[in-house]
């Protein structure tokens, strides 16, 4: 079994996407500079992305490093998380491509709109 390197200093923890907005939001979420550049994802896969969210469909997890100050490192996940802000900043709307399969058969009624525009 695999044992942390740093004992008590591991935790798994599940959390909601709004949790993880609220920090992002007060600044308490960071991107070192070893991370790539954050906008890697093009349009369709952003949008399949926010649509599994709210499709309720798992996601994989982040992988934060939380620092004396309680900010949070991002280790894994810089992309998922660029694409949950920007979206929910309304900087992209979900697309409207008619050609995209959708997991699920309601999945169209996100099509479209923006963070904002969502009931």
């Amino acid at each position: 079994m695999f044992e942390p390197l740093v004992q008590d200093k591991t935790r798994v923890q599940s959390e909601s996407v709004q949790t993880i907005l609220a920090r992002l939001k007060k600044g308490r979420v960071y991107i070192p500079d070893y991370q790539r550049d954050a906008n890697q994802w093009n349009s369709k896969k952003k949008s399949l992305f926010i649509e599994s969210i709210l499709n309720k469909i798992t996601i994989p997890g982040f992988l934060f490093c939380e620092d004396d100050d309680r900010k949070y490192e991002v280790v894994d996940g810089q992309q998922r998380l660029n694409t949950i802000r920007i979206f929910a900043n309304d900087e992209f709307s979900i697309s409207d491509d008619k050609t995209i399969k959708y997991i699920l058969p309601y999945a169209y009624i996100y099509r479209g709109k923006k963070y904002s525009e969502l009931e």
